[in-house]
């Protein structure tokens, strides 16, 4: 099974934030505020395609959208499935107490409501990501076309980002930017 580890989603991370610095160092200026406005725009990325921060089934429907356009969110659809697919350590989880931090409640076979919030790793992935992963089936096959889709779909971002870059780059500036921008 293809699987995207940390390492692997590391590397494809920084080539495509690499790839999205230099598109945005071809429109402005200043290394500086070329920096700063990539981090910017990866943060919001990363924050809205994580779904670790918001679960995608309250969210709104235009970050559904969003997401469709965004790396991180099949990265991480991926490295979620990867981790907490089947992962017999999360199972029953227990909770923090609301009052006292330090005191851990266990979680019961029958699941009480406010005791256990997630019932194992695949219910937390229901509930965080929108296709593919039925609570009620309670797993997604290793040979799921979802998995599949979300995992090549991180090398097409890569790919795509070197396509744009390469066109960018190739076209003829016009006269008027050139003059603008010579030192």
């Amino acid at each position: 099974m293809l699987t995207l580890t940390w390492l692997n989603f590391s590397i494809l991370s920084s080539t495509f934030t690499e790839q999205h610095t230099i598109a945005i160092l071809c429109f402005i200026k200043s290394p500086f505020i070329a920096s700063l406005s990539s981090i910017s725009l990866l943060n919001i990325y990363l924050i809205l395609g994580s779904a670790y921060l918001r679960s995608m089934l309250s969210a709104p429907n235009w970050m559904t959208y969003v997401n469709y356009a965004n790396i991180y969110y099949y990265s991480s659809w991926t490295l979620g499935f990867n981790e907490f697919q089947d992962n017999s350590a999360l199972d029953r989880t227990p909770s923090f107490s609301d009052f006292n931090f330090n005191a851990i409640i266990p979680c019961p076979v029958n699941i009480i409501p406010g005791r256990c919030m997630f019932i194992n790793g695949t219910h937390f992935l229901s509930q965080r990501f929108k296709e593919g992963i039925s609570a009620s089936k309670n797993q997604l096959q290793e040979w799921s076309l979802t998995h599949y889709k979300n995992f090549a779909l991180n090398f097409v971002f890569i790919l795509s980002s070197y396509a744009l870059n390469t066109i960018v780059y190739i076209i003829p500036i016009p006269a008027s930017l050139k003059s603008k921008f010579r030192d």
